[in-house]
Order: structure tokens, then sequence, then C-alpha cells
């Protein structure tokens, strides 16, 4: 008439979470919520005061609610000169990377860091409008992008959204303020003057 399930932490004792009428044909399903954790479960059916057998232990179900964390994006390049905002000379061949280090929270694992620009008139960056995708690294410890094309000289802010395996996102990182500069300097003709 009925199953009992039970509920144990892998590994651990178990905990009854509950029981299931069974339909006259077809299937039972039980509903449970369990908190953050790695579980099995068994059933134990029951007929009036007859109890049978428990089932053996389920496969092992993964629960994760966790939300991750990113971390403001580092600009590393080349050549950099300044502080604030951190300046890129957009010259040939340059080599700019993102890095960044996200946490997990105590979650099953992060899957990937996703980079983003956008003018630095448009404030913080954080609103997700009007982003523009940079590329996305599914390598830590670092997860590291090459920011190969970059925008037309300005500044911008980059922002970073780490991933974890739970497929659940962070909120938007911190900006990291950053200029793109591709104008040379320039000096005017010099003078030489004579000794009388």
């Amino acid at each position: 008439t009925t199953y009992v399930l039970n509920r144990y932490p892998t590994p651990g004792a178990g905990t009854s979470v509950g029981s299931c009428s069974a339909p006259s044909g077809g299937s039972v399903t039980c509903t449970d919520t369990p908190g953050n954790g790695t579980w099995q479960y068994t059933d134990t059916p029951v007929y009036d005061n007859w109890v049978g057998t428990a089932s053996a232990k389920s496969t092992a179900v993964v629960v994760d609610t966790t939300t991750p964390a990113a971390s403001a994006p580092v600009v590393s390049a080349t050549l950099t000169y300044g502080t604030n905002p951190i300046w890129v000379n957009k010259k040939a061949g340059e080599n700019v990377t993102l890095t960044d280090s996200p946490t997990d929270n105590g979650g099953t694992g992060l899957a990937s860091v996703a980079y983003y620009y956008c003018p630095s008139s448009a404030g913080s960056c954080t609103s997700g409008t009007p982003w523009v995708s940079i590329g996305s690294s599914s390598t830590g410890p670092n997860w590291s992008v090459s920011w190969a094309s970059l925008p037309a000289d300005a500044t911008y802010n980059v922002v970073a959204v780490a991933t974890g395996d739970n497929t659940t996102m962070s909120p938007v990182s911190a900006a990291t303020l950053t200029g793109v500069d591709s104008t040379p300097p320039t000096v005017s003709t010099p003078i030489v003057n004579g000794i009388s």
C-alpha cells in the first residue's frame, strides 16, 4: 500500500524522508528536497502490518545549489603604463591576457569564466548592457583568455562571470578599468643652436 523512502548521505546512516502511496498499477513517485551533498536512496514496501525488505541503495545523487563568485579581472599585456586605468598599447602582435580568480563557495566545482567589456561611459558594466564578449575559459586555475580583437581607442570596463559545474552563474564581478591606446607619440623637428 505504501513505500517508505530513506535518504542516506554518502557515506552515512539513513533517515526516513517520507512515504509514497502505491497506486493501483503504474510507478510510484516520491519527492524529496535534500540539502547540498551526495545522497543515496532506498525504498521499503509496506502492506498493512507487513514491512518488506529495503531495496539496494540507488545511484548517488549530487545536489549543489551554491553560487560561485568571480573576482575583478586582471589585465596583463606586453606593454602597459599608468595605473588608473590600466593602459594597453594596441600595436601589432600585442599579447593582452585576461585572468580571474573565481571561488566556488563550497560547490562541486567551476566550469568556466566568461569575460566582457563595455564603454566606461556605460558605468560599472555590471548590468549586462551593453556587454561585448571577449571570450571564455574552461581551464583553471587562471581561467585565462587572450583579448585578441581590441576595440577602438577609449577606456573600457572589463568584467567576469563564473559558472559552476551546477550551471549556476555568479554575479558580475567588480569592473577593471582598462584603456586601449594605439596612438604613437610624436616629436617636433629638433632645433640646433650654434655657439658664437
